[in-house]
């Protein structure tokens, strides 16, 4: 399972840089008295320090996409260490691609803006280019939130002087970036919070992550070790499966109900039959679960402590 999706993230990421690395690669264009959204003087487009900044635009930007190649092929490794852990490094390396690229198209637009100012081109003018001159646009006498973008006659560009303009743009960014962050950090927490078991008077409490089971002594039927999960096909009815754990409610065709709390690839197994329902755990120490059986195994009166 940790390959597979290795393997489909890893070609996803190999996707997204190709394709945007090949958008990225294309040799900047003259259109409409414009070279990077700034207007110039068609002359300019050949002088030395023009072509010096679209070279280094070029090269800059094969640099980047060249180590973002590697650092997404590296997070997609971390797939193999837990799912989890890799969707927070995922959405990390995404957030840094993103800006990143986008850091590198503002730069060069702001270096000839720059170099449009020192060298007068259009002075007197009134091409709007002062309201672009960051990269995006940004003019406080415009009430509109939403223009034509200069680069792409057919989309727009928000008003970044507006205010709504920016929560909505911040909104939009926090709100992409928190919910497969917040996803990974429950995947890391259910791989990762320890499984308890404890034993309370008479009540027997069992507890990772965000499930819980209480019961008493009296509701034990059997308490049993055993070398592993039973040979049965279970349905998860409201759990989380990992590719390290089991946790929650299942559904077993011939255990019938159940809640696992189950560390994948650790024997034993403790399990619990409540009549109703029945329990599997164990811990990735196998002195541990033999522990928690022994500490059942002597308070239940007339249980079977054999071990299987």
């Amino acid at each position: 399972m940790e390959i597979g999706m290795t393997i489909i993230f890893l070609a996803l990421d190999l996707l997204v840089t190709g394709i945007t690395w090949g958008v990225t690669s294309q040799k900047d264009s003259y259109e409409k008295g414009m070279l990077l959204g700034v207007h110039i003087p068609e002359e300019a487009v050949t002088r030395s320090e023009v072509e010096e900044i679209l070279r280094k635009k070029q090269r800059d930007n094969r640099r980047f996409q060249f180590a973002n190649l590697l650092a997404g092929t590296g997070v997609c490794l971390l797939n193999l260490a837990g799912i989890g852990i890799f969707l927070i490094f995922w959405v990390l390396w995404l957030l840094e691609y993103v800006l990143g690229l986008f850091c590198l198209i503002c730069g060069a637009h702001r270096k000839l803006y720059r170099l449009k100012k020192e060298m007068g081109w259009g002075e007197g003018s009134a091409d709007g280019d002062e309201y672009w001159k960051h990269g995006w646009y940004f003019n406080p006498e415009d009430k509109r939130l939403l223009v034509e973008d200069r680069k792409n006659s057919t989309g727009y560009a928000f008003n970044m002087a507006r205010p709504a303009s920016r929560l909505f743009v911040a909104g939009c960014f926090l709100v992409m970036a928190l919910l497969p962050l917040s996803v990974g950090i429950c995947f890391y927490q259910a791989d990762h919070v320890p499984i308890s078991v404890s034993l309370e008077g008479n009540r027997v409490t069992i507890e990772s992550f965000l499930y819980r089971c209480e019961f008493t002594l009296e509701q034990i039927e059997e308490a049993v070790l055993l070398p592993e999960l039973p040979e049965d096909s279970f349905d998860r009815t409201n759990g989380a499966s990992t590719f390290k754990r089991e946790l929650g409610h299942y559904r077993g065709e011939e255990t019938g109900p159940c809640m696992m709390f189950i560390d994948k690839g650790y024997s034993p197994v403790l399990f619990i039959d409540l009549g109703d329902e029945s329990v599997f755990v164990n811990s990735r120490e196998a002195e541990q679960t033999k522990e928690w059986y022994e500490m059942l195994a002597r308070s239940i009166s007339g249980a079977d402590t054999e071990i299987l």
